[in-house]
């Protein structure tokens, strides 16, 4: 599902997602506080 995909800079607190997390790497600069797996 989130396979070459790159967040950047932006933001995903509290949102909720189904199925597995992405990469670390996808995630580097993005604020992942609250969120869910």
């Amino acid at each position: 599902m989130f396979a070459d995909n790159s967040f950047g800079r932006g933001s995903l607190y509290r949102s909720t997602f189904v199925g597995d997390a992405p990469d670390r790497e996808c995630l580097a600069d993005t604020i992942v506080d609250a969120v869910s797996w």
